[in-house]
């Protein structure tokens, strides 16, 4: 692989994005709300499956408290990647509707190709995504007075009895700062699973569909960015939520750019990967 890549200074010039889906967007969006549906409710099964070997007992979905109990939670977190995998398959099945092969290559309307960045290419895109997602997060902690402490996870984890406005995750990621084994478990779902799912069904499938109709490129990254920040409501604060909405745009962008969803699907793998493991020592250490 070569240091450089052409695509890396191809895409200063122009948009390198050309893949296009036979998929009106209405029906993009259907599916991929059914299958964001059945992905949450596998995360349930697998979440379930693994409470069941780490702590020898099946939750109980008969109680109300279940979906506030620690152990479930670590569990869910836990299921991530084994729910990913299935879903993947069920994704690029259903992707494949309506989208017959293009050169003989069976894409589905996904620009799955690799980038010709270049070894040093890859890493000048992912340290420049990092740099420039931390220096937003910090814009808006400062813009709006906060201190970003407030929003870090503490040794208390999911039972800190309120005291960090960390989200969900957040918070189960400090829990399992002293269960290593759990949290090796855990982080392949958190840094590539989720990430990956993530990124094909919204800035996959419904951003090829939905930057073919009026709203164009610029409507196709707002809205998928919005979709994506806002299913992350029920376990993040709307803080995060609008963090992620930028994140969001960034890594529109950046498939924009370079034309291949591996490009956004890396960048949010290396931060979730990032992010984990900066709660994990942040709550080990306290």
């Amino acid at each position: 692989m070569p240091l450089i890549g052409p695509n890396l200074s191809a895409a200063r010039a122009q948009s390198l994005y050309t893949a296009a889906t036979r998929q009106p967007w209405w029906l993009a969006a259907i599916m991929v709300g059914v299958i964001f549906l059945f992905y949450s409710l596998l995360q349930m099964v697998t979440g379930g499956i693994a409470h069941y070997f780490a702590f020898g007992n099946l939750p109980d979905f008969t109680s109300a408290e279940t979906a506030s109990s620690t152990n479930f939670i670590k569990g869910i977190v836990v299921g991530i990647f084994p729910a990913a995998v299935m879903t993947l398959f069920i994704v690029w099945w259903v992707a494949g509707w309506k989208n017959p092969s293009v050169d003989g290559l069976k894409d589905r309307g996904l620009p799955l190709h690799l980038p010709a960045l270049g070894s040093l290419g890859w890493a000048i895109v992912i340290i420049g995504f990092v740099v420039l997602m931390y220096a937003i997060f910090f814009l808006v902690f400062a813009a709006l007075g906060i201190d970003p402490k407030d929003y870090m996870p503490n040794a208390g984890g999911l039972d800190d009895g309120g005291a960090s406005s960390a989200g969900l995750v957040e918070k189960t990621i400090a829990d399992l700062a002293d269960e290593p084994l759990l949290f090796a478990l855990a982080l392949p779902g958190i840094a590539i699973g989720a990430p990956v799912i993530e990124e094909i069904l919204f800035r996959g499938a419904v951003f090829s569909a939905l930057r073919q109709t009026a709203v164009g490129n610029a409507g196709a990254v707002v809205l998928t960015a919005a979709v994506w920040a806002v299913i992350h409501g029920s376990s993040a604060p709307w803080l995060f939520v609008g963090l992620l909405f930028l994140m969001g745009i960034v890594l529109g962008l950046a498939l924009l750019r370079f034309g291949s969803l591996w490009v956004p699907i890396v960048l949010h793998c290396v931060w979730n990967g990032m992010v984990s493991l900066a709660f994990l020592s942040g709550a080990a250490v306290q």
